[in-house]
């Protein structure tokens, strides 16, 4: 993996990769948190290394990805067919989704606010795919 994001990777993939990595790192950093308020802490050398390199490749994976996404967004997808705004909104969609289960899962925002912003993601998504539809329809037609 380079640091840039290659155009062959899918805003899916990526996606993937992110919730990946994100399951890595939020449950090792809530330990971390606790044993820093107090909480006692086995001291395997062999457990902590394995620990360390697991947070360490979920790190890279969550910021290989978010970078990767981020830059689909402001390149709009010039390898997938149909129009720029309709492939911001789809992952725009997968974004905002990301961020909050992210922020659920680090007990940030209540669960009624996580469906609300899984409903927003899929909405955005929804109208993506809708712009899509259209501008793809409109340029089929031809003129008589």
């Amino acid at each position: 993996m380079s640091w840039t994001s290659s155009p062959r990777d899918s805003t899916v993939g990526l996606a993937v990769l992110l919730c990946i990595g994100t399951a890595l790192v939020i449950p090792i950093a809530r330990a971390a948190v606790s044993v820093v308020g107090g909480e006692p802490m086995n001291s395997d050398p062999g457990w902590m290394a394995f620990v360390v390199v697991v947070f360490i490749v979920g790190l890279y994976a969550t910021a290989y990805s978010v970078y990767g996404l981020y830059l689909k967004i402001l390149s709009s997808h010039h390898a997938r067919k149909g129009p720029a705004p309709a492939a911001r909104l789809e992952t725009a969609a997968v974004v905002v989704a990301w961020l909050v289960v992210v922020a659920w899962l680090a007990s940030l925002i209540p669960g009624s606010a996580v469906l609300v912003g899984l409903v927003a993601a899929a909405l955005a998504s929804g109208a993506g795919a809708l712009y899509r539809r259209r501008s793809d329809a409109a340029s089929t037609q031809t003129p008589s």
